[in-house]
């Protein structure tokens, strides 16, 4: 289905780009949008070179009035003196000329001033980032023009990030926009992906695309999305459920006119006072040339032959459990030495997870024994999570221990809960399943709603989602519904990590758990991530700060949180792994 959806996308795409094709020219632009007209038009000409080399019908009237419109650019001498005047500018014109030579328009005297430029000892080789220097290479290829040996793809491609294939909860935009040209320009745009002798892991690589694609849906960036979209049908990758909801994003929100409109931010604020034609073609026009982009090469995208859905479940499967085993013994046995009881309770909570083989029955039985003498001032109630007593109330019964502790703090936390604003108490269900009988009616407790957790903050969301999906057991992993849950906590984790907002992902991390998403690349780089802030005396977190006493308080609260969430995920890691094969769903 999505390729009939690509297929309309790029169509009316094409329409608009089209009827405001006039825009595109830099004669036509006032001075401050004259550098922003000059990107445009090359993006204009690479689109229309792309539906050339990849589709031999004759071109739509659409398609058609683009190329004419580049072509009278083309053709002034001005143009052609900008390229021999601006050598660190080859690239722009270079990009052009290579669409008017793709579609048989090639002007011999604006080649032969490339050429020059890149005979230059310095067009081509000053400093560039890698996608920036594959681009030019590409693009100098479909001139007709030959690179130094140096500079050709197969001795830039492994310094990209691409090749990397880098932490997913730490990339910023213009890292995103790195990796997808990277695709574009290691592959010919999906004409050669095996060009120049250089491969890239195939299903490392398409997990990394779809992980990126969760979080740039949970953005709503559809410039992003187009972008990673193209990239996949770049490997051959068209079909997937990933894809497919990306289109829909993508379908959605294309106007009746046919533009997609831009993500905020993508003109200064200087540019307020523009006509409101100029304004939308100055903020759409990318995310339109993206669309009609993506569904071009969705639609021509050469198949591999190969079920590359199932080669990136198996890249997904393949998860450092080793390494998550380890930072886990080591952050238990700081919490247990000499910890609070909430610090004991989150190591109780990793045994009976992920266990560690830190506690004995006598270990446990010594902590009920403290809630004989604690309960009384060990929790302030309001903060009372669900999940800490049903810790508690599991170890219990596991451990067939009977404490007076646990039923005096069953007893009054009854009370306490009782007494609070119904938007102030803890989760119902897990005060219910603990014990403690109701006091109210918890209307919606027993039915989980998506909409329910997209009306809080994420880090609350998601820390009750993880509370009342492991007492619930409700399948909401299999819900199309949830889809948008998964979105929203995929791009919160990307924004906590940078941030460094610890117990936000790890609360984030234990949602998309909860959520089935255990084996999802956003949560698999998420627990790389906490794994990589555990500290060698086996805390998580560095408080920045100097005071002792302080940092212990802070180290505490954000390992006692990167337990549960990591212990969590080894759980469902293990669940997975001991599942017989026919029943294993994709990550």
């Amino acid at each position: 289905m999505s390729i009939e959806m690509a297929v309309r996308v790029e169509q009316r795409a094409v329409e608009w780009l089209a009827a405001n094709v006039a825009f595109f020219d830099p004669q036509n632009a006032e001075r401050r949008l004259e550098l922003l007209a000059r990107k445009s038009l090359i993006e204009l000409a690479l689109l229309v070179g792309l539906r050339v080399r990849t589709d031999p019908r004759p071109l739509s009237d659409a398609y058609r009035e683009l190329l004419d419109g580049v072509e009278r650019v083309y053709r002034r001498a001005s143009y052609r003196d900008l390229a021999a005047r601006d050598p660190r500018a080859l690239l722009l014109y270079a990009a052009t000329h290579a669409a008017m030579r793709l579609c048989g328009r090639e002007d011999a005297a604006f080649h032969h001033v490339l050429g020059q430029q890149a005979a230059g000892r310095y067009a081509i080789h000053f400093e560039r980032i890698p996608y920036r220097h594959l681009d030019l290479v590409h693009t100098l290829e479909l001139c007709g023009i030959e690179a130094p040996p140096l500079a050709r793809s197969e001795a830039v491609l492994p310094l990209s990030l691409l090749a990397a294939d880098p932490s997913i909860v730490q990339l910023s935009d213009s890292d995103l926009y790195a990796i997808t040209h990277t695709a574009f320009y290691a592959t010919d745009f999906g004409r050669q992906p095996r060009r120049g002798g250089t491969t890239l892991p195939l299903g490392r690589t398409l997990d990394l695309l779809e992980g990126l694609l969760t979080v740039t849906r949970g953005r709503r960036n559809c410039d992003l999305v187009g972008e990673l979209v193209a990239a996949c049908a770049c490997f051959g990758h068209v079909t997937s459920p990933e894809l497919e909801r990306s289109w829909c994003l993508l379908a959605a929100t294309q106007r009746d006119d046919g533009h997609v409109p831009g993500p905020p931010g993508v003109l200064p604020p200087d540019v307020d006072d523009l006509p409101p034609d100029v304004r939308v073609w100055a903020t759409c026009y990318h995310t339109t040339i993206v669309a009609a982009l993506a569904g071009l090469l969705a639609r021509s995208a050469r198949p591999s032959g190969r079920d590359l859905s199932a080669r990136i479940a198996r890249s997904a499967a393949d998860v450092p459990a080793a390494d998550l085993t380890e930072a886990l013994s080591r952050a238990c046995r700081r919490l247990a030495a000499g910890g609070t009881l909430h610090d004991r309770v989150a190591v109780l909570h990793a045994e009976q997870r992920a266990p560690c083989g830190l506690l004995s029955r006598q270990d446990v039985a010594a902590l009920f024994a403290e809630l004989e003498t604690l309960w009384d001032g060990a929790f302030d109630v309001p903060a009372v999570r669900g999940d800490e007593l049903l810790v508690l109330d599991e170890a219990a019964r596991s451990w067939q221990i009977e404490s007076s502790g646990l039923r005096g703090l069953r007893e009054r936390l009854a009370q306490e809960v009782a007494r609070l604003p119904p938007d102030e108490r803890p989760a119902p269900l897990a005060l219910i399943a603990a014990g403690i009988p109701p006091t109210w009616q918890p209307s919606a407790a027993t039915r989980l709603e998506p909409a329910d957790f997209l009306v809080e903050t994420v880090a609350r969301s998601a820390q009750r989602l993880a509370t009342l999906v492991d007492l619930a057991g409700l399948p909401v992993a299999d819900d199309p519904a949830w889809q948008q849950v998964v979105e929203t906590y995929a791009e919160a984790a990307t924004a906590a990590c940078r941030e460094y907002r610890l117990l936000e992902t790890a609360a984030l991390l234990r949602g998309l758990c909860a959520l089935g998403q255990a084996h999802h690349r956003v949560a698999r780089d998420l627990a790389e991530y906490l794994l990589r802030q555990q500290t060698h005396e086996g805390w998580f977190g560095h408080p920045g700060i100097d005071d002792e006493v302080e940092r212990e308080r802070q180290q505490r609260g954000w390992t006692r949180a990167v337990v549960v969430a990591l212990a969590e995920l080894g759980a469902a890691w293990q669940e997975a792994a001991n599942r017989p094969a026919a029943l294993r769903r994709p990550a």
